[in-house]
């Protein structure tokens, strides 16, 4: 009898869990669009694409909550900023198909992209994009927010299909501060590849700008559209 009621319970209550992460899930925002503009400071170039963020019900990894990253042909894009950027990771000999080094056979089609987000009481964390020419962005801060501490680090360690950087560490410091309505977050990477800066600005809707200044040369921005 004590059994039958135990297990009644484990059901009732696995099924109260499974309608909060539902009703959890359609109150949060689903899919943001961002505008993202890259500026190469050297050559005074800059282009721009429009790249969205979906949330996904479902988990990644194990435990990383399920996005995607999506893109769209870009007619905009540079070719002299995007292969400078390519020749920083010419060791990488990169061989995962979302990462593949011709970027112009990926930016002709319509492309996604599935990764992960962190998303607690303690933690908001989201594995940028890094497709195409945005592969940069592994070895800047990620768009992190520690709940809990004002001043945080964080260790990324390249994997599988980073060939001769695999196993490179990515260490970034962060430092958060409030202004308003909005937290700001700013962080510093420091890689075999050189150092780089990054702006977080949050609000309740998530990271709705998100600046980098990687190798002290190319700018990327992305700011959240309204819908």
């Amino acid at each position: 009898m004590r059994f039958n009621n135990l297990f009644i319970f484990m059901i009732l209550f696995i099924t109260f869990q499974s309608r909060v992460f539902v009703q959890n899930s359609i109150k949060t925002r689903c899919t943001y669009t961002y505008n993202v503009e890259i500026f190469d400071s050297m050559t005074n170039q800059s282009f721009s694409e429009i790249i969205k963020l979906k949330r996904k019900i479902g988990f990644t990894n194990g435990f990383q909550k399920k996005i995607i990253w999506e893109y769209t042909p870009n007619e905009k894009a540079d070719s002299i900023t995007i292969y400078e950027i390519y020749k920083l990771m010419e060791s990488s000999n990169c061989t995962t198909t979302t990462c593949n080094s011709n970027w112009e056979v990926q930016n002709q089609s319509y492309l996604f992209e599935k990764t992960g987000l962190i998303e607690n009481k303690s933690k908001l964390w989201i594995h940028p994009p890094r497709s195409k020419y945005f592969r940069i962005l592994e070895f800047a801060p990620f768009p992190y927010l520690n709940k809990l501490d004002s001043i945080y680090t964080d260790t990324i360690i390249l994997g599988n299909g980073w060939g001769d950087l695999k196993g490179e560490k990515i260490i970034s410091n962060y430092i958060t501060k409030e202004k308003d309505s909005y937290t700001i977050v700013k962080a510093e990477s420091n890689s075999i590849l050189g150092n780089t800066e990054s702006i977080f600005t949050i609000n309740k809707m998530g990271f709705i700008k998100m600046e980098y200044l990687l190798f002290s040369r190319y700018k990327i921005t992305f700011i959240l559209l309204n819908d």
